[in-house]
C-alpha cells in the first residue's frame, strides 16, 4: 500500500437536519489523507480520530462533546425514570453460576439481582451452607471491578481467581487460601483470554501470558503468548517458561492438564492463518521436569483440533479436520498398548453439528445443535449410543462441569424467555434433578416464544427466533428490534437475556435471525458467511428484515437492528446496503474501517475471517462493503446510535467514531445521528449492573423516541 498526500484541510461543520433541535459537534476533516490500494485512491478524512482517547486533548475533547449532545437528545427525565425503574426490576433476577466441585467443596459465582457484580461462594458437599469468598463490591467505587473466573486446585485448598478493571480485557490473577482466608503474596499479570491449569497436587498452575504491554516492542500486547508454570509462594518474575516455541509472534500456546495430572497438553496455533499447521504437545508431568514425550505436527490440522479430556492413558479430542460438523477422536499414551499413539475415530461427523463433548463417569456426553437447539446424547467410551438426556424444553444448554471421573455433572438450560436453571445430571443412572432455578421478577409464561425459518437472497433457508407478549396483536406495525451476528463460527443461541426481555416488556418485538457465518449448521455455515462470501451474511440478514415485515410482524418506520462487535460491522454494513429498509440502528463496538482493522488491538488475529486491504484478491469485496468507506452524501439514513468504550482492547473504539464522524456529514434524513463512548468499560465483560441498565435506559430511550412509541401498548 502507498501512502499520497495531497495538500489542503477541510473543516466540516455539521449541522442536524433533524428537527433543527442543535448542531453536530464540530469535526476536522483532513482531506490530505489519501492511501492507495493496488491503485484505488481511497480517502480518510477522520483518520485522526484513530488516535486513543487518553492520548489525544482533541480526540478526548471531540468524545466528550459527542456523548454529551448524545445525552442531550436523550433528555427525558420522565421515560428515562420509567425505563430505568423497569430495567432495575428486571436485573434483579438471580444468577447463579455453574457449581464447580474441588476435593469436598462447591465453588460458583452468584449474584442475588442486587449485587453490582457477582460474589464467589463455597460450600462444603453440595448441599453444604454458602459461603462468601469474594465479593469485587468492595474493591472499587464505581463497581468496574469483576471476577470473571475462578479455578479451584483439585484438592479444594486454594483458589485461583481473575480480575477485570474498567472493562479491559486484562485479567490480573490472584489466589487465596481456602484454610486461612488469606491471599498468597503473588500476582500474576499480562493474562488475557487464557485460564489456569493446576497441577494435581495444587503445587502450582500453568498459564499464558504476554509481554508486559508497556514494552516498546510488544507495546499491542497481542503477541507471543508464552506458556509458564506458575509454583505457589513465588513471584511471577521466578515462573517458569515452559514453552515459547513460535515461528512468528501470532502463534500462541494454550494448555489443559489431563484430569489424572500426568499429562499436559499443549497445542500453539498461527491466529492469523487457520490454514497454517498447528501443533499438539504432550509433556509427562509424572517426573517433574514436563518432559516432551511426544509432538504431532499434522498438515491439515487447522485451528480444528481441541483436547476434551482423559479416561486413564486414553485423550479424546474434538476436530472440525475433514469433518465440517465435527467428530471426536482418541488416542493412547500408554507405550504397552497395541493403538499407541495412533488416532481412533470414536464418535464419526452427523448431520448436525457437535458444539462440545465432555467425559463425565466414563462416558461421552456429546452436545448436538439440531436446528439452533441443544441435544446431548450419551455415548460409552467405544462409541456406543446409550441414551438421549431428557432436557425440560426447547432452549440451549451449557456446562457439564466436573472431572472425567465423576458420575455427577451439572448444566444450566435456558430460553430465551426462561433465565438459566441449573440441573443435575447423574451418568450412570441417567437421571436429571433440578438444582436451581432462579426466582423472576416476570412470568415467563407471559411471553411467546417461536422459530420460524425465511429463504434469504440465494434461496438458503434460514432460523429466525421471535418474541413478544402472548396478547400483542400483530397488525404490521409493532416496534421490533432485529439482532445479528454472523460471524467467525460463533452460534447466536436462544439464551435468555434481560436486555431483550426489557425490550419486549416495553411493547416491542425482540427477533434474532441465524444468519451465515456462525456455526448453527457446522463450518460450512461459518465458511459460507466469511472473506469473500461476507456479503450473504448481509443478505441474510436483509433478507431476515423482509420477512417480518411481509409477515405483518413490523414496518420499515418501526423497525429497528442491532449488533455488537462483528455484529457492528454487520448492522453498518446492510445501513448503507438498504437505508430505506430501517428505522433505527444500534452497531455496538463495531468493526467499521476495513481496509484498516488489521492494524489495532485484535484485528490482526481477525484476517483469516475477513480477509486483508493489503491482499489484492481481497481488497475489492472488503471495500465493496466496508461501513465507513461506503456512506454516501445526500442519502436518507435510518437513525443511528453508535455505541462504543474507551477501555475496548478489542475493536478501537477509533471505528465507530469515524463511521459516526462520517455519518453525521452524510446524513440527509431528519434522523439523528449520534454517539455514545462509555469511558469506564471494554469490549463486552465487567461492566457493573448500573452501567448496564445506564447503558439499556440510553438505547431504550433512543428507540422509544425514534420509533415513536407508546409505552401504554
Amino acid at each position: 500500500m502507498k501512502y499520497v498526500l495531497v495538500t489542503g484541510l477541510l473543516l466540516i461543520v455539521q449541522t442536524l437536519n433533524a428537527q433543527n433541535f442543535s448542531t453536530y459537534p464540530y469535526t476536522a476533516a483532513f482531506d490530505s489523507v489519501i492511501d492507495d490500494y493496488h491503485g484505488v485512491l481511497v480517502k480518510d478524512p477522520y483518520r485522526w480520530l484513530e488516535t486513543p482517547i487518553d492520548s489525544s486533548e482533541a480526540v478526548k475533547k471531540w468524545v466528550e462533546e459527542q456523548n454529551n449532545f448524545t445525552q442531550n437528545y436523550l433528555d427525558a427525565p420522565a421515560l428515562r425514570k420509567s425505563i430505568q425503574s423497569r430495567l432495575r426490576t428486571l436485573w434483579k433476577s438471580e444468577t447463579h453460576g455453574l457449581p464447580v466441585k474441588a476435593g469436598d467443596n462447591y465453588f460458583y459465582l452468584y449474584n442475588d439481582g442486587t449485587f453490582e457484580q457477582s460474589r464467589v461462594y463455597m460450600t462444603k458437599g453440595v448441599n453444604g451452607a454458602p459461603q462468601l469468598l469474594l465479593n469485587p463490591g468492595e474493591w472499587s467505587e464505581n463497581n468496574t471491578t469483576a471476577i470473571t473466573q475462578i479455578a479451584p486446585s483439585p484438592d479444594g485448598k486454594y483458589l485461583a481467581y481473575a480480575i477485570q478493571e474498567g472493562g479491559s480485557d486484562w485479567r490480573t490473577f490472584k489466589i487465596v487460601a481456602l484454610e486461612t482466608g488469606k491471599e498468597l503474596p503473588e500476582t500474576i499479570r499480562w493474562i488475557k483470554y487464557s485460564s489456569v491449569r493446576w497441577l494435581s497436587d495444587g503445587s502450582g498452575f500453568f498459564y499464558s501470558a504476554f509481554f508486559d504491554p508497556q514494552d516498546v516492542n510488544h507495546k499491542n500486547g497481542f503477541f507471543n503468548r508464552r506458556l509458564y508454570f506458575h509454583r505457589l509462594g513465588t513471584q511471577q518474575e521466578e515462573d517458569e517458561l515452559v514453552f515459547k516455541g513460535f515461528t512468528s509472534p501470532n502463534w500462541v500456546a494454550t494448555c489443559r492438564v489431563t484430569d489424572d495430572g500426568k499429562h499436559l497438553i499443549i497445542y500453539y496455533s498461527d491466529t492469523q492463518n487457520k490454514d497454517a499447521p498447528s501443533r499438539i504437545i504432550v509433556k509427562n508431568l509424572e517426573n517433574g521436569n514436563h518432559t516432551i514425550i511426544k509432538e504431532y505436527v499434522v498438515d491439515d490440522f487447522s485451528l480444528g483440533y481441541a483436547y476434551l479430556d482423559n479416561i486413564g492413558s486414553r485423550l479424546f479430542f474434538i476436530t472440525s479436520d475433514k469433518a465440517e460438523n465435527r467428530k471426536i477422536l482418541s488416542i493412547n499414551m500408554d507405550n504397552n498398548s497395541k493403538d499407541h499413539l495412533k488416532w481412533k475415530e470414536i464418535i464419526p461427523e452427523s448431520e448436525f453439528p457437535i458444539l462440545w463433548t465432555n467425559v463425565r463417569g466414563r462416558h461421552l456426553l456429546v452436545h448436538y445443535l439440531e436446528d439452533v437447539q441443544s441435544k446431548v446424547k450419551v455415548f460409552d467410551t467405544k462409541g456406543t449410543y446409550k441414551h438421549t438426556i431428557a432436557l425440560p424444553g426447547i432452549g440451549i444448554l451449557s456446562g457439564f462441569s466436573g472431572s472425567s471421573k465423576d458420575n455427577e455433572t451439572y448444566f444450566s438450560f435456558s430460553s430465551l424467555n426462561r433465565p438459566k436453571s441449573i440441573y443435575r445430571y447423574t451418568v450412570n443412572t441417567n437421571t436429571t434433578e433440578l438444582y436451581h432455578r432462579p426466582d423472576l421478577p416476570f412470568e415467563p409464561n407471559d411471553i411467546v416464544t417461536k422459530q420460524v425459518f425465511y429463504h434469504s437472497k440465494d434461496g438458503t433457508k434460514i432460523p429466525l427466533f421471535i418474541m413478544h407478549k402472548k396478547d400483542l396483536e400483530m397488525d404490521g406495525k409493532r416496534p421490533l428490534l432485529l439482532h445479528g451476528y454472523g460471524g467467525f463460527g460463533v452460534t447466536k443461541f436462544p439464551s435468555f437475556q434481560t436486555r431483550w426481555l426489557s425490550w419486549v416488556d416495553f411493547g416491542g418485538i425482540f427477533a434474532m435471525a441465524n444468519i451465515r457465518g456462525g456455526n448453527e449448521y457446522g463450518e460450512a455455515w461459518h465458511d459460507a458467511g466469511k472473506k469473500a462470501n461476507k456479503q450473504n451474511v448481509f443478505d441474510d440478514f436483509i433478507a431476515a428484515a423482509e420477512y417480518l415485515i411481509h409477515e405483518k410482524y413490523s414496518c420499515s418506520e418501526k423497525l429497528a437492528i442491532a449488533g455488537e462487535s462483528n455484529g457492528g460491522l454487520l448492522i453498518g454494513a446492510v445501513v448503507n446496503q438498504r437505508p430505506d429498509l430501517f428505522a433505527a440502528a444500534l452497531p455496538d463496538v463495531g468493526v467499521m474501517d476495513m481496509l484498516r482493522f488489521q492494524l489495532f488491538n485484535l484485528g490482526n488475529t481477525t484476517t483469516d475471517e475477513y480477509g486483508v486491504s493489503t491482499k489484492s484478491e481481497d481488497f475489492p469485496y472488503l471495500y465493496n462493503y466496508s461501513p465507513y468507506h461506503n456512506i454516501k452524501n445526500g442519502i436518507a439514513y435510518p437513525a443511528v446510535m453508535a455505541t462504543t468504550a474507551a477501555n475496548d482492547n478489542n475493536v478501537l473504539p477509533g471505528h465507530s467514531m469515524k463511521y459516526i464522524a462520517r455519518l453525521q456529514n452524510a446524513q440527509k434524513a431528519n434522523r439523528p445521528i449520534l454517539l455514545r463512548v462509555e469511558m469506564e468499560a471494554g469490549h463486552f465483560s465487567g461492566r457493573s449492573k448500573a452501567q448496564l441498565i445506564q447503558q439499556y435506559t440510553d438505547k431504550w430511550v433512543f428507540l422509544i423516541k425514534t420509533l415513536e412509541m407508546d409505552l401504554d401498548k
